[in-house]
């Protein structure tokens, strides 16, 4: 009987309600993955929020494009960067070019700008949620037999890594004569942009 006792004083207690150290890496493999799924999940929500809030700035500025045109009788033709499509649409650029104060056809408060608050507001332009310029194209359309038509494509580049490049005014408005003049060439239309035409 004494022998009995001795051997039991010698085992290894293990005390009752621990855990071992494979339950606990294993519990803690299945909360690495439970919140890798969240936060992927996360990130495809806000892309979505992200290409929704594009979508409606490029209507904004749509609109402020056709009260352009219905205030001056054409698009703003000389705007060939964000800026000066921003200094058309603030009243500021006519469609030749010419420097005006003319009053606003679109407020800009509910539009991100590149630099808010900045003391040079004549040098700012509206930015997606991705913190690229919003881009602005303007063309002319000669169908034979017809008077030239003027359009334009109004788009953002939408999410792109740091090495893609953004698309060529070429790529963007295939032709800009004969019957398919204006057509937006399929290979920007299948990349991230996000457009919004008249």
């Amino acid at each position: 009987m004494h022998r009995e006792l001795g051997n039991l004083k010698r085992r290894p207690r293990r005390l009752v309600g621990a855990f071992t150290l494979i339950e606990l890496l294993t519990v803690l493999g299945v909360i690495a993955i439970l919140a890798g799924l969240i936060l992927d999940g996360m990130r495809g929500a806000r892309r979505v929020a992200d290409t929704a809030q594009a979508r409606a700035d490029l209507t904004l500025i749509a609109q402020g494009l056709e009260a352009y045109r219905r205030e001056y009788g054409e698009y703003p033709l000389t705007a060939k960067t964000p800026i000066e499509l921003r200094e058309a649409l603030l009243g500021r650029l006519a469609p030749k070019g010419a420097v005006i104060a003319r009053k606003r056809v679109l407020d800009d408060g509910r539009l991100t700008l590149r630099e808010p608050g900045t003391a040079n507001d004549a040098k700012n332009s509206w930015v997606d949620p991705w913190g690229r310029d919003y881009q602005y194209v303007v063309f002319t359309r000669q169908i034979p037999g017809a008077a030239p038509s003027v359009g334009y494509v109004l788009f953002s580049c939408g999410e792109r890594g740091a090495n893609e490049d953004l698309p060529s005014t070429e790529e963007v408005v295939a032709e800009v004569s004969g019957m398919n003049a204006g057509v937006i060439a399929r290979t920007p239309r299948t990349a991230a942009n996000i457009y919004a035409t008249p």
